[in-house]
């Protein structure tokens, strides 16, 4: 309650975009167009703790005024040329530039000690002037880059397109901003071939194939050059001096990291396009990946942003849509979706390999980036169970009782750290796939959306507070703890827990990363069609959605489908909020 009252925290935010664009006929073929917008926003956030909170009262009131700019625009100009030649030759072709801005402004406010409650953050200034504080920053990057495209068309069968781009982005080093980026596709429309014409089974059939590399220049601002950061307060002459340190060790190398793609696929339809799908195969390599490499310490570093090594990608991709009834009243549909990954890490430069750091719950280094293995290999012990009171404990050196866990030995030297660590999973799943249905009986239409992933694994950092509590009043998990081990049950699964660090911490376990695989109902939509009612209704539904109604998991926490760091190949839980199940129920009108 004092938290509900006594916290006060109001955004406002004004924002504008838009763009504009304009055209010019060179010719009858030829035509140029200048495209130019922009997007710009403003934030303004006031927070105050009252006295009514803890916080509040200790420090007479607590205020606070955060602003935030952010504003981007971009200009681009292209030239293009399209024409038909003979009947059967199509050209089209463009040449372009465009340039790109983002800045970002932020600033904060902050006071303490106020007289009085009343004025909450309207008035920072009657706060105690030795409780001020003030700070802010601005930043950003650009874009510049050249295109040039051309696609080609003979006989409406035999299809070329070939793309080059010139991209610049100002986040790498004088030298290196700059790359070329070339991609080439064909395709083969063989249900057009007079060998294939006739059979009327088959409706479409489309062979292609394609090769490009594309950029990533994903790397935050500034990380080639020298910048500086608030340091400690020194005493100089008596006096409190504010200081600055360097705020990373710069790499004016840097560059572009590149990934290639081959890419051959087909498309295919039957039965006058009551089955049609598709199968794509193809190979990914990325090449001078930006990754942040160990370096000795006495650089007042840790790490240093740099181009290494290199990393593959072979995958199949599949898609399937089919319409099992057509009737006068009754229609089904169906679409099935479907990938599967395989990736390696095939070289990281001087290095054999990198420990991967950031996992939460007091966990510094779950992972590793080692070649042979997938990107960020989650990397720990392997449990094999629990000592019991009968075990032969001169196995091993360790200070082990009945009711430790037990951890495996890799190499067999009779203790156990840091060299029997070994590879536990990864976070890139073996399968993926998602089937819809939908059935509609007159104006009644049922939606239903089915997801899942297949062998795929996530490090349940929750987990690790109860194996491993930093104190023994922070929120377990009871199924370990209810079934723990005693005397009296000797489990071969759950410790005992009594002195959970008598043989160090080791978080990452194969406890601990666990299968995230699931089969998940996504969504279940009922409408009806109520335009049928008047004729002054072009098309109008009423509809109830239901999202994320029932998951089929082994997981342990909440929702093995999240992903709050936002990394798709680095998968940590770690008091994530869950996805929600929720029900919608909504009209939508066309007049």
């Amino acid at each position: 309650m004092a938290l509900i009252n006594g916290v006060d925290s109001e955004s406002n935010t004004n924002r504008t975009f838009g763009a504009v664009t304009a055209r010019y006929d060179f010719a009858e073929n030829l035509y140029g167009q200048l495209n130019v917008g922009g997007n710009f926003s403003n934030e303004a956030r006031t927070s105050y703790i009252s006295r009514i909170a803890e916080q509040g009262r200790q420090r007479n009131g607590v205020g606070s005024l955060q602003e935030a700019r952010n504003s981007d625009y971009l200009i681009e100009s292209t030239l293009r040329y399209t024409n038909n030649f003979d009947g059967i030759h199509d050209i089209d072709a463009l040449l372009g530039v465009s340039y790109q801005r983002f800045i970002t402004e932020f600033s904060n406010e902050n006071a303490e000690d106020f007289p009085s409650d009343a004025l909450g953050a309207d008035n920072l200034s009657l706060g105690a002037q030795s409780t001020y504080g003030i700070s802010n920053f601005k930043t950003g990057y650009r874009l510049g880059s050249y295109i040039g495209r051309i696609n080609y068309t003979f006989d409406e069968k035999y299809l070329l397109t070939a793309t080059t781009r010139i991209d610049g982005s100002s986040r790498f080093g004088t030298n290196n901003r700059f790359s070329v980026f070339p991609s080439l596709a064909i395709g083969w429309k063989l249900k057009e071939e007079s060998f294939l014409e006739n059979i009327d089974v088959l409706s479409s059939l489309k062979l292609r194939a394609s090769w490009g590399q594309t950029g990533n220049q994903e790397i935050g601002n500034y990380p080639s050059v020298q910048t500086y950061q608030q340091s400690q307060t020194a005493i100089w002459d008596n006096e409190r001096k504010t200081t600055t340190s360097p705020s990373r060790l710069p790499n004016p190398d840097l560059k572009w990291e590149t990934t290639e793609q081959t890419n051959v696929g087909l498309d295919f339809g039957f039965w006058e396009g009551k089955v049609t799908g598709s199968f794509d195969f193809y190979r990914k390599i990325t090449d001078d990946m930006l990754l942040n490499l160990p370096v000795p310490q006495s650089s007042g570093f840790n790490t240093r942003l740099s181009n290494v090594g290199s990393i593959k990608n072979n995958g199949f991709e599949f898609s399937l849509s089919t319409i099992n009834v057509s009737g006068n009243d009754f229609m089904w549909t169906s679409d099935l979706t479907g990938s599967i990954l395989r990736n390696e890490v095939e070289d990281i430069g001087p290095l054999s390999e990198i420990i991967v750091g950031g996992g939460g719950a007091f966990t510094d280094n779950p992972a590793i980036i080692k070649p042979g293995s997938p990107l960020n290999s989650f990397y720990g012990y392997e449990i094999e169970g629990v000592w019991q009171e009968g075990d032969d404990f001169s196995a091993t050196d360790l200070n082990v009782q009945p009711g430790n866990l037990k951890f495996r030995d890799q190499n067999d030297d009779g203790t156990v750290n840091s060299e029997d660590r070994i590879i536990l999973g990864n976070s890139f799943p073996d399968l993926s796939w998602s089937l819809s249905n939908t059935f509609s009986y007159r104006n009644v239409e049922l939606f239903v959306f089915v997801e899942a992933v297949e062998g795929i694994e996530m490090f349940n950092a929750n987990k690790v507070e109860t194996y491993y509590p930093i104190n023994f009043r922070r929120n377990r998990y009871a199924e370990p703890l209810l079934n723990r081990w005693t005397p009296e049950n000797p489990s071969t699964t759950y410790p005992s827990f009594v002195d959970p660090y008598s043989q160090g911490s080791n978080p990452v376990n194969s406890y601990t990363v666990e299968d995230a695989s699931y089969i998940k109902l996504r969504s279940v939509r009922l409408s009806y069609d109520l335009s049928s009612l008047t004729s002054a209704i072009r098309n109008a539904a009423v509809y109830i959605t239901g999202e994320n109604l029932y998951t089929i998991t082994d997981y342990d926490g909440y929702d093995p489908g999240i992903n709050a760091q936002g990394n798709a190949n680095y998968r940590i839980d770690r008091n994530t909020y869950p996805s929600g199940r929720t029900f919608m129920l909504g009209i939508k009108l066309g007049l």
